[in-house]
């Protein structure tokens, strides 16, 4: 055993920025701050958003070419992250006006759209910071096009993780 790795061979915290491995902790801690009566749906919001702002500025580091996280996690000052969140606000009105005027069918095949052009869309927005291309579908289907099979395997990731959050909400729920 190497005395430098601590024990840590290969493992998460080896070769991390101290920032990076700080914030991840800080999230997920955070997230038990939803459970306070009273404030908690607010917390559980400001963390929602912040984990957002985090996941972004790393996208959006690597889409300028840096292979490792920013040592300043804070660093997306140009309105991008408000970019970024308001797409997502937009693409779940898309499919609530889909789901409230065309019904359970409608709804479905709009979400469905809204997930497999979703990726696309961010990686757009990270890529140029264009909200007007970003949330142009042709965009997304040009990166579709582009990047081929790899992306069908984000968008069935994504999916399944979205109708996982989704499944687990119900149950929570009842």
């Amino acid at each position: 055993r190497n005395d430098d790795d601590h024990g840590l061979r290969d493992g998460f915290l080896r070769d991390r920025p101290v920032t990076l491995t700080v914030t991840l902790i800080v999230l997920t801690l955070s997230g038990l701050l939803g459970y306070l009566p009273g404030i908690g749906w607010f917390l559980s919001l400001v963390i929602l958003l912040s984990a957002y702002k985090f996941a972004f500025e790393i996208l959006r580091s690597s889409a300028d070419g840096h292979t490792e996280a920013p040592e300043n996690l804070l660093s997306v000052d140009n309105g991008t992250i408000w970019h970024y969140l308001g797409l997502h606000f937009v693409l779940l009105v898309i499919v609530i006006v889909a789901l409230g005027s065309g019904g359970v069918v409608i709804g479905l095949l709009t979400l469905v759209l809204v997930v497999f052009l979703q990726p696309g869309m961010t990686m757009s927005l990270a890529i140029d910071g264009d909200f007007g291309r970003a949330i142009d579908p042709s965009t997304a289907l040009a990166i579709v096009g582009r990047i081929g099979g790899p992306y069908f395997a984000a968008f069935g990731l994504l999916f399944v993780i979205q109708a996982s959050a989704a499944t687990a909400g119900s149950w929570l729920a009842q």
